[in-house]
Protein backbone atom coordinates (compact mmCIF):
# COMPACT_ATOMS: atom_id res chain seq x y z
CA UNK A 1 0.00 0.00 0.00
CA UNK A 2 1.12 3.44 -0.71
CA UNK A 3 2.00 5.96 1.70
CA UNK A 4 -1.08 7.86 3.09
CA UNK A 5 0.77 11.24 2.03
CA UNK A 6 0.02 12.74 -0.99
CA UNK A 7 3.21 12.42 -3.41
CA UNK A 8 4.59 15.68 -4.35
CA UNK A 9 3.55 15.28 -7.97
CA UNK A 10 -0.34 15.79 -7.06
CA UNK A 11 -0.45 19.32 -7.44
CA UNK A 12 1.46 18.88 -10.86
CA UNK A 13 -1.11 16.28 -12.02
CA UNK A 14 -4.00 18.34 -10.36
CA UNK A 15 -2.72 21.28 -12.71
CA UNK A 16 -3.32 19.02 -15.69
CA UNK A 17 -6.34 17.41 -14.76
CA UNK A 18 -8.22 20.72 -14.41
CA UNK A 19 -6.21 22.70 -17.57
CA UNK A 20 -5.95 19.58 -19.81
CA UNK A 21 -2.52 20.86 -20.39
CA UNK A 22 0.54 20.79 -18.45
CA UNK A 23 2.21 24.12 -17.39
CA UNK A 24 5.12 23.67 -20.22
CA UNK A 25 2.69 23.66 -22.46
CA UNK A 26 0.71 26.70 -21.47
CA UNK A 27 4.20 28.45 -21.67
CA UNK A 28 5.40 27.78 -24.74
CA UNK A 29 1.81 28.69 -26.23
CA UNK A 30 1.37 31.82 -23.83
CA UNK A 31 5.02 32.58 -22.66
CA UNK A 32 6.20 32.22 -19.53
CA UNK A 33 5.65 35.00 -16.60
CA UNK A 34 8.20 37.26 -15.34
CA UNK A 35 9.36 37.37 -11.82
CA UNK A 36 6.41 39.41 -10.05
CA UNK A 37 3.96 36.65 -11.26
CA UNK A 38 6.34 33.73 -9.88
CA UNK A 39 4.49 30.32 -9.30
CA UNK A 40 1.45 31.17 -11.66
CA UNK A 41 0.98 29.97 -15.46
CA UNK A 42 -0.63 31.63 -17.67
CA UNK A 43 -3.41 29.85 -19.00
CA UNK A 44 -5.04 32.36 -21.91
CA UNK A 45 -4.36 36.03 -23.54
CA UNK A 46 -5.62 37.29 -20.01
CA UNK A 47 -5.87 34.55 -17.94
CA UNK A 48 -3.26 33.45 -15.16
CA UNK A 49 -3.51 30.87 -12.72
CA UNK A 50 -2.00 29.50 -9.44
CA UNK A 51 -2.57 26.74 -6.49
CA UNK A 52 -4.51 28.74 -3.99
CA UNK A 53 -3.88 26.26 -1.33
CA UNK A 54 -4.24 22.26 -1.00
CA UNK A 55 -4.73 20.23 2.40
CA UNK A 56 -5.38 17.21 2.70
CA UNK A 57 -8.58 15.98 5.32
CA UNK A 58 -11.08 13.15 6.75
CA UNK A 59 -14.90 12.78 5.31
CA UNK A 60 -16.80 9.97 6.21
CA UNK A 61 -14.23 8.07 7.83
CA UNK A 62 -12.22 8.59 4.10
CA UNK A 63 -9.19 10.19 3.65
CA UNK A 64 -9.02 12.84 0.75
CA UNK A 65 -6.40 15.79 -0.45
CA UNK A 66 -7.63 19.11 -2.41
CA UNK A 67 -5.87 21.12 -4.44
CA UNK A 68 -7.42 24.27 -5.20
CA UNK A 69 -6.26 26.73 -7.65
CA UNK A 70 -7.08 30.83 -8.42
CA UNK A 71 -7.34 31.93 -11.87
CA UNK A 72 -7.11 35.70 -12.43
CA UNK A 73 -7.84 38.19 -14.90
CA UNK A 74 -5.20 40.17 -16.43
CA UNK A 75 -6.03 43.26 -18.20
CA UNK A 76 -4.59 45.46 -21.58
CA UNK A 77 -1.64 46.03 -19.85
CA UNK A 78 -0.51 42.64 -18.87
CA UNK A 79 -1.62 43.58 -14.50
CA UNK A 80 -3.90 41.54 -12.63
CA UNK A 81 -7.82 43.47 -13.16
CA UNK A 82 -8.45 45.08 -9.78
CA UNK A 83 -11.77 46.23 -8.82
CA UNK A 84 -13.75 45.63 -5.30
CA UNK A 85 -15.82 43.17 -7.62
CA UNK A 86 -12.77 41.50 -9.16
CA UNK A 87 -13.16 37.92 -7.81
CA UNK A 88 -11.13 35.17 -9.14
CA UNK A 89 -12.12 32.18 -10.84
CA UNK A 90 -11.84 28.96 -8.32
CA UNK A 91 -11.14 24.68 -9.63
CA UNK A 92 -10.28 22.32 -7.61
CA UNK A 93 -8.69 18.72 -8.29
CA UNK A 94 -9.40 15.72 -5.19
CA UNK A 95 -8.00 13.01 -4.75
CA UNK A 96 -9.21 10.12 -2.44
CA UNK A 97 -6.52 7.51 -0.34
CA UNK A 98 -7.44 3.77 -1.42
CA UNK A 99 -5.50 0.46 -0.97
CA UNK A 100 -3.91 0.98 -3.97
CA UNK A 101 -3.12 4.79 -3.56
CA UNK A 102 -4.57 8.13 -4.44
CA UNK A 103 -7.40 8.44 -7.06
CA UNK A 104 -8.78 11.38 -8.93
CA UNK A 105 -12.74 11.37 -7.49
CA UNK A 106 -13.59 15.26 -8.69
CA UNK A 107 -12.28 18.23 -10.75
CA UNK A 108 -14.05 21.20 -11.19
CA UNK A 109 -13.12 24.24 -13.73
CA UNK A 110 -14.18 27.70 -12.31
CA UNK A 111 -16.81 26.14 -9.99
CA UNK A 112 -17.11 29.55 -7.97
CA UNK A 113 -15.33 32.83 -7.91
CA UNK A 114 -14.13 34.02 -4.78
CA UNK A 115 -12.21 37.10 -3.17
CA UNK A 116 -11.69 40.97 -4.04
CA UNK A 117 -9.87 43.33 -5.37
CA UNK A 118 -8.83 41.08 -8.17
CA UNK A 119 -7.50 37.97 -5.34
CA UNK A 120 -8.61 35.41 -3.30
CA UNK A 121 -7.34 35.67 0.31
CA UNK A 122 -3.77 33.98 1.52
CA UNK A 123 -4.49 30.98 3.41
CA UNK A 124 -2.20 27.98 4.03
CA UNK A 125 -4.74 25.34 5.84
CA UNK A 126 -8.56 26.20 6.35
CA UNK A 127 -10.22 25.27 9.50
CA UNK A 128 -12.97 22.21 8.98
CA UNK A 129 -16.56 22.39 10.02
CA UNK A 130 -18.66 18.90 9.76
CA UNK A 131 -22.21 20.33 8.92
CA UNK A 132 -23.41 16.77 9.19
CA UNK A 133 -22.57 13.18 9.10
CA UNK A 134 -22.16 13.20 4.94
CA UNK A 135 -21.17 17.39 4.64
CA UNK A 136 -17.55 18.30 5.26
CA UNK A 137 -17.39 22.35 4.95
CA UNK A 138 -13.97 24.53 4.74
CA UNK A 139 -14.19 27.87 6.24
CA UNK A 140 -12.14 29.87 4.59
CA UNK A 141 -11.45 33.66 6.34
CA UNK A 142 -12.16 36.17 4.44
CA UNK A 143 -11.37 40.04 5.16
CA UNK A 144 -12.14 43.68 3.14
CA UNK A 145 -11.96 47.06 3.43
CA UNK A 146 -14.49 49.88 1.80
CA UNK A 147 -14.30 53.64 2.36
CA UNK A 148 -12.40 52.89 5.57
CA UNK A 149 -14.69 49.86 6.80
CA UNK A 150 -13.62 46.30 7.28
CA UNK A 151 -15.80 43.29 6.75
CA UNK A 152 -14.19 39.88 8.33
CA UNK A 153 -15.95 36.67 8.25
CA UNK A 154 -15.78 33.12 6.20
CA UNK A 155 -16.69 31.61 2.65
CA UNK A 156 -17.92 27.85 3.05
CA UNK A 157 -16.84 25.71 1.02
CA UNK A 158 -18.86 22.42 1.09
CA UNK A 159 -17.77 18.84 0.27
CA UNK A 160 -20.48 15.87 -0.54
CA UNK A 161 -20.60 12.62 -2.17
CA UNK A 162 -17.18 13.89 -3.92
CA UNK A 163 -18.42 17.01 -4.93
CA UNK A 164 -17.19 20.76 -4.05
CA UNK A 165 -19.91 24.13 -4.35
CA UNK A 166 -19.44 27.33 -2.40
CA UNK A 167 -22.16 27.65 0.06
CA UNK A 168 -21.88 31.38 1.20
CA UNK A 169 -20.49 34.00 3.27
CA UNK A 170 -20.87 34.47 7.18
CA UNK A 171 -20.24 37.83 8.05
CA UNK A 172 -18.44 37.33 11.52
CA UNK A 173 -16.68 40.73 12.53
CA UNK A 174 -17.37 44.58 11.34
CA UNK A 175 -15.45 47.99 11.85
CA UNK A 176 -15.65 51.43 10.74
CA UNK A 177 -11.91 52.67 12.84
CA UNK A 178 -11.28 53.49 9.10
CA UNK A 179 -13.84 56.29 8.48
CA UNK A 180 -15.89 57.19 11.76
CA UNK A 181 -14.42 54.75 14.64
CA UNK A 182 -18.64 54.71 15.49
CA UNK A 183 -19.48 51.21 16.18
CA UNK A 184 -17.87 47.64 15.67
CA UNK A 185 -19.37 44.11 16.43
CA UNK A 186 -17.24 40.13 16.53
CA UNK A 187 -18.98 37.11 16.90
CA UNK A 188 -18.42 33.32 16.74
CA UNK A 189 -19.63 30.82 14.77
CA UNK A 190 -21.68 28.16 15.64
CA UNK A 191 -24.38 25.04 15.06
CA UNK A 192 -27.97 24.89 16.08
CA UNK A 193 -30.67 23.01 15.10
CA UNK A 194 -33.13 23.79 12.41
CA UNK A 195 -35.67 22.75 10.07
CA UNK A 196 -32.81 21.15 7.26
CA UNK A 197 -31.00 18.49 9.09
CA UNK A 198 -28.77 17.89 6.77
CA UNK A 199 -27.97 21.89 6.59
CA UNK A 200 -28.28 23.18 10.48
CA UNK A 201 -28.96 26.60 11.04
CA UNK A 202 -25.51 28.82 11.20
CA UNK A 203 -25.70 31.18 14.65
CA UNK A 204 -23.19 33.98 14.94
CA UNK A 205 -23.03 35.10 18.42
CA UNK A 206 -22.44 39.02 18.34
CA UNK A 207 -20.97 41.34 20.56
CA UNK A 208 -20.56 45.38 19.84
CA UNK A 209 -22.79 47.96 18.26
CA UNK A 210 -24.02 48.38 14.51
CA UNK A 211 -25.53 51.03 12.37
CA UNK A 212 -29.56 50.47 12.42
CA UNK A 213 -29.75 52.51 9.15
CA UNK A 214 -33.80 51.98 8.99
CA UNK A 215 -33.71 54.36 12.18
CA UNK A 216 -30.07 56.00 11.53
CA UNK A 217 -28.69 55.38 15.08
CA UNK A 218 -26.20 53.18 16.69
CA UNK A 219 -27.65 50.19 18.49
CA UNK A 220 -26.70 47.23 20.45
CA UNK A 221 -25.97 44.13 17.90
CA UNK A 222 -27.59 41.53 17.84
CA UNK A 223 -27.31 37.46 17.11
CA UNK A 224 -27.57 36.80 13.16
CA UNK A 225 -28.55 33.56 12.28
CA UNK A 226 -27.66 32.40 8.67
CA UNK A 227 -30.38 29.81 7.12
CA UNK A 228 -29.27 27.36 4.41
CA UNK A 229 -31.82 28.34 0.78
CA UNK A 230 -31.04 25.13 -1.39
CA UNK A 231 -28.31 27.16 -2.73
CA UNK A 232 -26.24 29.23 -0.16
CA UNK A 233 -26.41 30.10 3.57
CA UNK A 234 -28.23 33.26 3.99
CA UNK A 235 -29.68 35.88 6.79
CA UNK A 236 -32.31 38.21 6.95
CA UNK A 237 -30.57 39.81 9.61
CA UNK A 238 -28.28 41.37 7.72
CA UNK A 239 -30.60 43.58 6.16
CA UNK A 240 -31.84 47.07 7.64
CA UNK A 241 -29.55 46.97 10.49
CA UNK A 242 -26.27 45.20 9.54
CA UNK A 243 -26.19 46.63 5.75
CA UNK A 244 -24.12 44.20 4.44
CA UNK A 245 -22.69 42.79 1.65
CA UNK A 246 -23.38 38.92 -0.46
CA UNK A 247 -20.22 37.05 -1.38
Amino acid sequence: MDSIDPPSSIIKSAFEEIFSFSEKAFGEKFGFLSVEFQGRTKIAENKITGVWFNQSFTSEKDRFHVVFFNTQTLNDKGEIENCHNCQPDISEATYQFTPSGWKLVSKKLNFDTFGSWGYAPDIKVAETMQLSPRITVFMVPFSYSIQGDTDSGVGLFEFKNNDWRYIGYIHLEYSTEGSCNCYAYSGTLSKIAGSNPEYPDLLVTVKGTVMDFDADKIVPAKNITYRFDGTKYKSKDDVGIYNLPTL
